[in-house]
């Protein structure tokens, strides 16, 4: 969890990877994710207001490739599901079976309201150094490509 101002970012993080290299580290890279305002962290700061929703003028213009509900799915016991955050949601179900489920959906829930402000919540994009990772699913499983900017 970030605590220190957002403007101190660079500073901290590179204390982390510093750290991260002593240790052995060849690539070290960081992810940090922001807060969901939904279970004990809602308890614990506080939760989403009643106009914490995504509203379509928000949405005209926006890339929303950005989010993982735009290319990822989740599949579990219950369905395919939109979201890993919103599993527990009935309406997440965007069918039984994977190749059923390529629909697109509406953000609805507040917690889409954290991912529409900070994009890709679990891209594994580096800033700090110019490291970044992709990753492609193939016949063989998944493959992790990692390439030096």
């Amino acid at each position: 969890m970030r605590s220190w101002p957002i403007e101190r970012d660079e500073v901290e993080l590179a204390k982390f990877k510093a750290c991260l290299t002593d240790i052995g580290y060849r690539c070290p890279r960081i992810k940090l994710l922001p807060s969901l305002k939904i279970g004990q962290e809602a308890l614990r700061d506080h939760g989403y207001s009643d106009h914490d929703y995504i509203t379509k003028s928000m949405m005209a213009g926006y890339d929303s490739s950005q989010l993982i509900c735009s290319n990822s799915r989740v599949v579990n016991t219950g369905g395919v599901h939109v979201c890993p955050i919103l599993v527990d949601q009935s309406d997440s179900i965007l069918g039984a079976r994977l190749p059923t489920a390529k629909k697109s959906f509406e953000l609805r829930h507040q917690a889409c309201l954290t991912c529409y402000r900070y994009g890709a919540l679990c891209s594994n994009a580096s800033s700090v150094g110019g490291n970044w990772e992709t990753m492609k699913l193939s016949r063989s499983g998944l493959k992790y490509f990692d390439r030096h900017v």
